[in-house]
């Protein structure tokens, strides 16, 4: 026997209730009643209270035991209750709903006569049924009465799944005899594969972890299927498997839940305020309509009914409805008048409850006393309204108000005459469109063109309604003139395309401006970089011209030094043409007169000629004449050999020739250079200039398209330029 933590009495204790002892149920962890023998509970301690969650003022003496239970699994005990004085009856079991809301569990029911006739009651749940059947299956006097006396299936395993015990009762799953099944090992159980598997799976857990596993599953096809709850429990190398048909428990689930849903479903949909409220005001459930009309009455959302109403209100409406008053019960809302309707809830078994239905009849009241004053403000407003509005049906005018008169220029509706002031085709318009409304359809403003005695170009806007006009069909008609709305658009669209346009010219220009800046930076980043490239080619070309300078020094042969010399003045020829970039704001042409006059000053300096400048003269008008950067560089060359040319004649024919070089322009594409003496005639077979001498040249002027025009008697040398880019 389990010690009296869990049964504070034995068998053998003299067992008397009375309100001086009961502190001692008062304490127990376990819920614990008396009851009559009539079944009406006669005292619950607070462990009942609390798990049923019911107050000791709801139970003592107005419930009955039956109102929490749902199914006996053993009717024995109403046989066998009373017979024995203090005996324990550990053979019945119940499922009881625990909570106001239907929770639903399985206790043992260990009851105890008293003296008085009365039965004293423990209810132990599942676990605690487990941790005791534990208890008594170490006790073996009790083992066998207590295993075989439990209306669930029972299992005992090894740890080799061998079963070393069975209880189960005929109509199970096991279709097997007992005895069959009796040490045969898991496999052999007529179950499905996978729940073999799982079975095994839990085992091993409990095994290895000493703590007990709870699970569900399912056997049977969907039309018959039915569910069990597994529950394993470690005992001495073995594990105690009691399953439980939950079947019926599940089933009943399932029904409370849909009813549940489709309940709460038709209080939602219900379009109206709902509410359900026990008799304490208590509300058990409000529908979203409810929640809005509280917050549109400005009232507190609280959870009692009876605090919101006031206690008056709320026990006349409850009276009403147990006397079964007609009168409808309007009262103060927040900032409406409600009518509540009030019936009692056939969801709930357990608690009387009621649903309220709010009707807001505020509106009814306020409307019919708008009524008179909307009829009033509606002839104001048609009456000064800025539209024209004209009421009539296909064939008459009732009604025109001053403004439509106006647009017509009549003094009263019986002058309006439509066919003067529009042509036939919109008249047929007209009529179309009242025929449309007529039946049903919905037309928009539609602009049309008057026909006006004092005015021109004037746009009517007009749209019909189907009405009631002194109980007859009507059309009301809104003519509204949009003459001068229509220039003011026109006007306000040019207006607009012009901002526009100015944007986005303003914007183009500021595109521009930011795109000249980036082409201002990077033409002045090109510049320098181009400076940088013509100072470098510059400087390269004074290196070239420094090393053959030094490899001259080598020979003292005459002629390889002068070939060496004429070799350094063209080099220096193309180099000063870069000096002038370098120095140069402009890239893409070069002073063709002042190039040629350093070419000139510097190849006197470097052969030791300044003493002698009139011995090798250059002239020329061109000072301000510009060439591209191509032909200057061809130009210089070509003007360094005859330089090289002059200065031989000079040398050679000292007494006889003072030579001078000049440049001319013959047209826009066209330049010469001439080589010219001192106009004294050479001597008979004197060849001074050789053809030898002139096989550079040639070769340059061919690049420029040019022809050389040699004369040997006066000694003269033309050289004819054509330029690739007109001057």
């Amino acid at each position: 026997m389990p010690d009296k933590k869990f049964f504070p009495l034995q068998s053998d204790d003299e067992i008397v209730f009375d309100k001086k002892n009961t502190f001692l149920f008062d304490l127990i962890n376990h819920p614990v009643i008396v009851r009559d023998k009539n079944d009406t509970i006669k005292y619950c301690n607070p462990a009942f209270e609390k798990l049923f969650e019911y107050s000791s003022k709801e139970i003592i003496n107005k419930l009955k035991f039956g109102f929490f239970v749902l199914k006996y699994y053993d009717y024995s005990y109403f046989e066998n209750s009373h017979s024995n004085k203090n005996d324990h009856n550990l053979n019945f079991f119940a499922t009881l709903k625990t909570t106001r809301l239907a929770k639903i569990k399985n206790f043992i029911l260990l009851s105890n006569n008293l003296p008085d006739k009365s039965v004293l009651t423990f209810l132990l749940d599942h676990s605690e049924k487990l941790e005791y059947l534990q208890e008594l299956f170490k006790q073996n006097t009790h083992i066998h009465q207590a295993f075989h006396s439990i209306p669930d299936i029972i299992f005992i395993f090894n740890k080799n799944y061998i079963v070393k015990e069975i209880n189960y009762k005929e109509g199970s799953y096991l279709l097997k005899p007992r005895e069959e099944l009796l040490n045969s090992s898991i496999d052999e159980l007529p179950l499905d594969d996978s729940l073999i598997v799982r079975t095994k799976m839990y085992l091993d857990q409990v095994f290895n972890t000493g703590k007990p596993i709870e699970y569900e599953y399912s056997l049977g096809e969907t039309d018959d299927e039915h569910f069990f709850e597994c529950r394993m429990v470690p005992g001495d190398d073995q594990v105690i498997a009691i399953i439980r048909d939950i079947t019926e428990n599940k089933t009943r689930e399932k029904e409370i839940k849909e009813k549940e849903k489709k309940y709460k479903n038709l209080l939602e949909d219900i379009p109206q305020a709902v509410l359900e409220v026990n008799y304490k005001g208590e509300i058990l459930y409000k529908n979203q309509r409810y929640i809005d009309f509280l917050f549109r009455a400005g009232v507190s959302n609280r959870n009692n009914f009876k605090d919101i109403l006031g206690e008056e209100v709320f026990e006349l409406l409850l009276y009403n409805y147990s006397n079964k008053v007609s009168a409808p019960c309007i009262f103060p809302f927040g900032k409406y008048f409600i009518e509540f309707h009030i019936s009692e809830s056939k969801n709930r078994k357990d608690i009387k409850s009621y649903i309220i239905l709010l009707n807001d009849v505020s509106e009814n009241e306020i409307n019919k006393r708008a009524l008179q004053e909307s009829k009033n403000n509606y002839e104001t407003l048609v009456e000064t309204s800025p539209s024209g509005i004209i009421i009539r049906d296909f064939d008459n005018i009732y009604y025109a108000n001053r403004m439509a008169l106006d647009i017509f220029n009549v003094k009263n509706h019986n002058e309006l005459d439509f066919s003067k002031y529009f042509s036939v085709n919109d008249l047929m318009t007209f009529r179309g469109r009242l025929s449309a409304v007529k039946n049903g359809i919905d037309v928009s403003y539609k602009e049309f063109k008057m026909i006006h005695p004092d005015r021109k170009d004037v746009i009517i806007e007009t749209k019909p309604v189907y009405i009631q006009y002194k109980g007859k069909p009507a059309f009301q008609i809104v003519f509204r003139d949009v003459s001068l709305q229509k220039k003011l658009q026109q006007e306000r669209f040019e207006k607009q395309l012009m901002v526009e346009t100015n944007r986005n010219l303003r914007a183009e220009i500021d595109n521009r401006l930011i795109i000249e800046d980036e082409l201002r930076n990077s033409l002045d980043q090109n510049t320098i970089l181009l400076k940088e490239i013509h100072h470098r080619i510059k400087n390269n070309f004074q290196v070239i011209s420094s090393l053959i300078n030094f490899t001259s020094k080598n020979f003292s042969d005459p002629l390889l030094n002068q070939s060496f010399a004429d070799i350094n003045s063209r080099i220096k020829s193309m180099a000063i043409v870069h000096d002038f970039f370098y120095k140069s704001e402009d890239f893409s042409s070069v002073l063709i007169g002042e190039y040629l006059h350093k070419i000139h000053r510097d190849y006197l300096r470097e052969n030791g000629m300044n003493g002698e400048k009139e011995a090798v003269k250059f002239q020329s008008d061109m000072t301000e004449i510009c060439i591209g950067v191509d032909d200057a560089i061809t130009i210089g060359l070509i003007f360094s050999e005859l330089l090289v040319i002059c200065k031989y004649l000079h040398d050679n024919f000292t007494n006889k020739y003072c030579n001078f070089v000049e440049l001319k322009r013959i047209n826009s594409q066209k330049l010469e250079l001439c080589l010219a003496s001192n106009n004294e005639k050479k001597t008979k077979n004197e060849n001074l200039i050789n053809e030898s001498d002139l096989s550079l040249l040639e070769v340059l002027i061919n690049q420029m398209n040019g022809e050389i025009v040699k004369n040997d008697l006066t000694c003269e040398l033309r050289l004819k330029l054509e330029l690739t880019k007109k001057l």
